[in-house]
């Protein structure tokens, strides 16, 4: 299936955003800017890009989270159906791409996929020392309607030291101060 006219598979997140084949579709997040919380987002695979024209709002295609560093996150939903069914992986799941920047020549890689109820989470999101978890909520699939991917974002802020308790009481007490973890002090000859 290496010949453009057998192969119906669609490029990555990152490489449909590069081309701006969905521009109207996408969907541009900083996880950072709201302080914390979750954002949900209800997105729609390629295949629905034009079954969902008349939607108001438009469903997202492709999500980007920004970090503001060298790489960006983008997200689909890799709906395998349309131009889409004949995908090497990820059939039906969403998926997330890591990609360098600046585009247009760069390199994306995939991080992760998963279908409802799981769940990945981006270490020290955007180097801002809070984590950032992806969570599939719900994947509708309806044959009536398009499909859909319910995606959460969460900003992992704490409010008080239990929210940042890793369970090793060996390296010390973790604290919660102005809503950033900081680990604690290493106890002497604990295993």
């Amino acid at each position: 299936m290496f010949q453009d006219d057998v192969a119906q598979m669609c490029f990555n997140g990152a490489k449909s955003w590069q081309l701006n084949w969905y521009d109207d579709r996408e969907l541009e997040l900083n996880p950072l800017a709201n302080g914390g919380g979750s954002q949900e987002v209800t997105m729609v695979g390629i295949a629905d890009y034009q079954r969902t024209a008349s939607y108001n709002p438009l469903p997202p295609v492709i999500t980007k989270l920004r970090t503001g560093t060298n790489k960006d996150f983008y997200l689909v939903f890799n709906r395998a159906t349309g131009a889409n069914a004949q995908n090497d992986e990820a059939d039906n799941l969403v998926t997330l791409v890591e990609a360098n920047n600046p585009m247009p020549q760069t390199v994306s890689s995939l991080k992760w996929y998963g279908g409802q109820g799981s769940s990945y989470v981006i270490g020290n999101f955007a180097n801002s020392g809070d984590d950032l978890i992806i969570d599939v909520v719900e994947i509708n699939d309806n044959d009536n309607d398009p499909w859909t991917a319910k995606v959460r974002f969460t900003l992992d802020t704490c409010t008080q030291n239990l929210d940042c308790d890793d369970g090793n009481d060996c390296n010390g007490a973790e604290t919660c101060s102005a809503g950033k973890c900081s680990p604690g002090i290493p106890l002497a000859n604990c295993w």
